[in-house]
């Protein structure tokens, strides 16, 4: 069961058994998720209860399954409109945006222009709630890519991080109306650093919120509160978003 039925959080996650799962899972309509099949190289979406796995059809010809592999996904929640995305990649480097709307339907293909820093960041992070857009770290510099436009703007400064650390990762993490924070992790030798800051015009703003060093590399962070019964929230994508107000509780 994909929402826990109220039972409290366990922190352990894991991928469908024998299908073929990878790390790039997105939620998608409020009952179900997608997730990209690695193994058998096809975007498929699969039902809240885990019984009923489809594959996400394509009749288009702007990519071709069997060459790509994700290398990233996100969703973005702008003004109460979802728009599901994932990066692929294929043998020849070139990379690919595809659109999937809350049916999982492929809405868009995009092949990303190679002279873009999307196209080439080592580093790929989605925002989800303050602008429409995804994060890219290239050459050690952070750039913004527009969903909507394709163009890219470049943030030339960020206040409170060393100059010249090196970043190692960067996500936005959120929980309702609660926080919203984008992460920035520095790595040097064993010890990161990870500095949380607050959003403005989809940017980092101000001095960070929050900075946590420790040992080791850092993989991911999320956010699990423990007492909320009805969590991970899911309502951002059904009809009782627009009734209610409820929006999301964290990344997908």
């Amino acid at each position: 069961d994909l929402f826990g039925s109220g039972s409290l959080s366990t922190g352990q996650l894991g991928y469908p058994k024998g299908t073929g799962a990878s790390r790039f899972i997105q939620a998608c309509d409020g009952s179900g998720l997608l997730y990209w099949d690695g193994e058998n190289h096809r975007l498929m979406y699969v039902n809240m209860n885990g019984a009923g796995i489809e594959e996400v059809l394509y009749q288009g010809t702007d990519i071709v399954w069997n060459n790509v592999d994700a290398i990233a996904t996100g969703w973005n929640h702008l003004a109460g409109v979802n728009t599901l995305w994932y990066l692929f990649q294929d043998k020849s480097d070139r990379r690919y945006l595809v659109f999937i709307n809350t049916k999982h339907e492929v809405t868009e293909v995009r092949l990303l222009d190679s002279g873009l820093h999307i196209a080439k960041a080592d580093i790929i992070a989605g925002n989800a709630l303050t602008s429409y857009s995804i994060y890219e770290v290239d050459n050690n510099q952070l750039y913004i890519y527009s969903l909507d436009s394709g163009a890219e703007i470049s943030v030339s400064s960020i206040s409170g991080l060393p100059s010249g650390a090196q970043i190692s990762y960067l996500s936005d993490i959120y929980f309702g109306g609660t926080f919203n924070y984008i992460v920035i992790g520095t790595q040097s030798g064993d010890d990161y650093t990870l500095y949380m800051y607050e959003i403005k015009g989809g940017q980092p703003f101000g001095e960070p919120v929050h900075v946590i060093t420790g040992k080791g590399k850092v993989k991911e962070v999320r956010f699990a509160f423990q007492s909320e019964l009805w969590s991970p929230n899911y309502y951002a994508f059904t009809i009782y978003a627009e009734l209610y107000g409820n929006g999301p509780d964290f990344p997908y």
